[in-house]
């Protein structure tokens, strides 16, 4: 029987949270669980279809992509498109479906899970699909090494009955190939873009201990990979064949074009693993491009905002790969520009910060960039990193507090990308709400000239 007391105390445990200021949206699950540990497979029993996605990067943007398509085929669902992707986030995200009785009232649930909670996740629901994004290094004294990550998620989905959407240029993710699922791959053709390669990548040796062999290589370990043991790339069921960053993003399938508001073209095996999990459930095609078209980024992934007329682009990464794909967007930016980096070795974010030496930051060297500003708790591990770079250190100030590198940043009239790690992101998004006359999206035509913040900070600094 459900614990009706649970969630109603859950539900009211998130919302005085949300009232302290806080985020408060993994509170109900961490509550609930408290009054009963059956809540989630109580509650994701009641919904008849559920998504998961899981993966390294990509999590929150296909997730998102996909939610932005479900407006308009059944908008109220069970989602958790801010982010929160641990066990207490998922069981949050039911909760805040759910009436005073704990009735769900959603038929579908389109949730992304962190790759660990996977394994815990999966004994609580049974879900219809999972996506699975790609595997790079991450965090490793959270999810310890790729491959011993892997073999556990293998053992956790293996007696589920699910169909995998996986993406099969990542070797790491065609490994959940060998389970006997109904198996759908989704990846990009060569040529569909001349994606920066970095100098970082993870192994590229198959599980027989061979070498793969390259046909091409999109970035990092992606792309048309073989061994003589006969492991390959699968052909795509779901395959870009062309991305343009032209004019906006837009990605070309053989079945159609979508185009979307997202910047970095790595966000191409995003939009299609969107593109392919929406086809899967049987969306209508002029609804999944109206609903990718539409989708607007507003959670820190690639998220564009402007400070009077200048641009500013906040963007999450947590990992050596993420960050390099980022930084393939600064450099592509040709104008005058700053970088603001922000770095947290909370538990979230890895207290392991030593991958920002595995990072490709010597492409910044000459890439245009007038002012560095490092900062959060490892804001010196970053100056220095920058420093071994070839980066000059005049150019490079250290503000570790966060919120008031966000104001420093707002003077500067250059493009600005801020850079932030996972803890980093929330504080750096409260400052961008507080200041709404600052910080305007630039879709439609509601994007305004700086407001109050940018006049005290230039009273400030005269």
């Amino acid at each position: 029987m459900l614990n009706v007391l649970g969630i109603a105390t859950g539900k009211m445990a998130g919302t005085m949270s949300r009232m302290m200021g806080k985020n408060g949206e993994n509170i109900p699950g961490h509550v609930a669980t408290r009054f009963d540990k059956d809540t989630l497979k109580k509650l994701a029993g009641q919904v008849d279809k559920i998504i998961l996605i899981t993966g390294t990067n990509g999590k929150t943007t296909v997730s998102n992509l996909v939610g932005s398509v479900m407006k308009d085929v059944e908008p109220f669902y069970v989602n958790n498109l801010d982010g929160s992707n641990m066990m207490s986030g998922v069981l949050s995200a039911f909760i805040k479906r759910s009436n005073a009785f704990g009735q769900v009232r959603a038929t579908h649930a389109i949730l992304e899970v962190d790759e660990a909670s996977l394994i815990h996740v999966l004994k609580h629901l049974t879900p219809d699909l999972i996506c699975i994004t790609n595997f790079f290094r991450d965090q490793l004294d959270r999810y310890a090494e790729i491959d011993a990550l892997i073999q556990k998620l293998v053992e956790a989905i293996d007696p589920v009955q699910t169909q995998l959407l996986i993406n099969g240029d990542d070797p790491f993710s065609y490994r959940f190939s060998q389970l006997d699922k109904e198996i759908h791959f989704f990846g990009c053709h060569e040529g569909a873009y001349e994606f920066e390669q970095s100098t970082m990548h993870d192994s590229k040796f198959c599980t027989c201990q061979r070498e793969f062999s390259y046909d091409f290589i999109h970035y990092g370990q992606l792309g048309a990979y073989s061994c003589e043991c006969g492991v390959k790339r699968p052909e795509p069921d779901f395959a870009v064949r062309k991305v343009t960053t032209d004019t906006g993003f837009s990605i070309f399938t053989n079945d159609g074009n979508y185009h979307t508001s997202l910047k970095g073209a790595y966000n191409a095996y995003n939009v299609i693993a969107a593109v392919a999990i929406c086809k899967l459930m049987g969306i209508d095609e002029g609804l999944i491009q109206k609903g990718i078209s539409s989708f607007h980024v507003n959670n820190g992934r690639m998220q564009t905002m402007l400070v009077g007329n200048v641009p500013f682009v906040i963007n999450l990464v947590k990992n050596p790969q993420g960050l390099n794909s980022t930084l393939s967007t600064v450099v592509s930016e040709e104008a005058e520009k700053q970088v603001v980096l922000f770095l947290n070795d909370g538990f979230a974010d890895g207290q392991d910060v030593s991958w920002i030496w595995d990072v490709d930051f010597e492409k910044l060297a000459d890439a245009n960039i007038q002012k560095f500003i490092v900062s959060g708790r490892r804001a010196y591990d970053l100056a220095i990193r920058l420093t071994h770079a070839g980066i000059a250190a005049g150019v490079i100030e250290v503000e570790q507090d966060i919120s008031a590198a966000v104001l420093k940043s707002s003077l500067a009239d250059i493009p600005t990308f801020l850079i932030p790690n996972y803890t980093c992101l929330a504080p750096v998004l409260k400052v961008v709400s507080e200041n709404s006359e600052v910080f305007k999206t630039p879709f439609g035509n509601d994007a305004q000239p700086a407001g109050k913040m940018r006049r005290i900070m230039k009273w400030i600094k005269n």
